[in-house]
């Protein structure tokens, strides 16, 4: 009985970050080949302090950080996998609607790291990697907090008042050169 209770609790949390409920499909395709995965943060990151301020509300994402993240996106072909508190108010499919809403390229977003109680978003991060159902060939962490101690070296640190920009883009864009190994 304890491996079938184990097999349906690990079938739910797959569900639960790769997106798949129910049968459906992933929100995106899974990738075939060795994947380059961007781990985001929204606040801070996305919606930083000036457009806050300019746009009265942080649900709305600055088109300046926007930019700045759909350029990385495309030099490097990378997805995204949403590390942001909102994956605990929303389901991945409505964090993936808010970002392409504001402008991200559609079809990007493959996940979710899972919420760990109480645990630096860097073991979060590091959970999702061993289980990822495909090989990741590489990642960077982009956030404004820096409680990724074990990957402090992927990490582009953000300034939660101006947000991503094209200089921190081009940064992430050099550790997504950089071959990852699981340790």
């Amino acid at each position: 009985m304890e491996a079938a209770e184990k097999a349906v609790l690990d079938g739910q949390r797959t569900d639960h970050i790769y997106g798949v409920r129910e049968g459906a499909a992933p929100i995106a395709p899974w990738p075939k080949n060795p994947c380059k995965i961007i781990f985001l943060d929204f606040d801070g990151v996305l919606n930083c302090e000036r457009s806050v301020q300019k746009l009265g509300t942080r649900y709305r994402f600055s088109k300046p950080c926007i930019a700045a993240l759909n350029l990385l996106l495309r030099k490097t072909e990378a997805s995204i996998v949403i590390t942001s508190s909102w994956r605990d108010n929303w389901t991945l499919r409505e964090n993936a609607e808010f970002l392409e809403r504001d402008g991200v390229l559609s079809g990007r977003v493959l996940g979710k790291t899972p919420t760990l109680e109480e645990k630096p978003r860097g073991i979060e991060i590091d959970a999702w990697l061993k289980s990822a159902p495909y090989i990741i060939e590489s990642f960077v962490i982009v956030d404004d907090r820096d409680d990724m101690e074990m990957h402090s070296d992927r990490l582009v640190r953000v300034d939660p008042r101006v947000g991503l920009t094209e200089v921190l883009s081009h940064r992430a864009s050099e550790i997504l050169q950089r071959t990852w190994k699981i340790k």
